[in-house]
Formats: structure tokens, C-alpha cells, sequence
């Protein structure tokens, strides 16, 4: 079975960064996906840029209580919903680090 893929890029640090994330062969809808990544990433620049008071650590913690709210009001089982999050994690960490780099500008 083929495994499903996002491909995704972000500007970063000067660098175009393109990444390709292996998702599970479960997945509906690649391209929805992609879009909520988006919106998610735009909202959360958005929140640091209005507030700069707000750490990394607060970001991610954030994050992760949105995580287990929507675990939480799941009809799935929340045991395996957050294993599912921690593997898909550390599966993107490891896409992330494999993106192709581009330099940008004069950088």
C-alpha cells in the first residue's frame, strides 16, 4: 500500500524549506489537512507577533492542551488518539529535519 504524503513548505530563517510528511494511509483528505496546517501556523505566528510576551514553551503548551481537548471530546479511544499524536510527532520531527533547504535573499 502506497503511504500518503503532505507536501509542505515553509519560510524559514531565510530558508525555503520543503518538507514532505508522511501521513497515515488512513488519512481522508491531504489537501484539507495541508489547509488547517496552514491556518494553524498562520494563527499561531499571528499570536506571537501580537504578543510579545509569549514564549516557545508557552506556544507549545497551548498546543498541546488543544491536543487533548480534541483527544478528549474524540469518539475514538484517547489512548490510542494520543499515541497516534506522539508517533505522528515524532514522524514529522524526523520530515521536518529531512526538508530540502533553499537559501533565500541575500542571506
Amino acid at each position: 500500500m502506497m503511504k500518503k504524503k503532505l507536501d509542505f513548505s515553509v519560510l524559514f530563517n531565510n530558508e525555503n524549506l520543503e518538507i514532505e510528511f508522511k501521513l497515515n494511509e488512513n488519512t481522508v483528505d491531504i489537501k484539507n489537512i495541508g489547509l488547517l496546517v496552514e491556518k494553524l501556523l498562520n494563527i499561531i505566528d499571528q499570536s506571537i507577533k501580537d504578543n510579545k510576551g509569549l514564549s516557545e514553551g508557552d506556544v507549545f503548551q497551548a498546543i498541546s492542551v488543544v491536543s487533548a481537548i480534541r483527544i478528549g471530546i474524540s469518539k475514538f479511544d484517547n489512548k490510542k488518539l494520543s499515541d497516534f499524536s506522539k508517533r505522528m510527532i515524532d514522524s514529522g520531527i524526523v520530515d521536518f529535519n529531512n526538508a530540502k533547504k533553499t537559501k533565500i535573499g541575500r542571506a
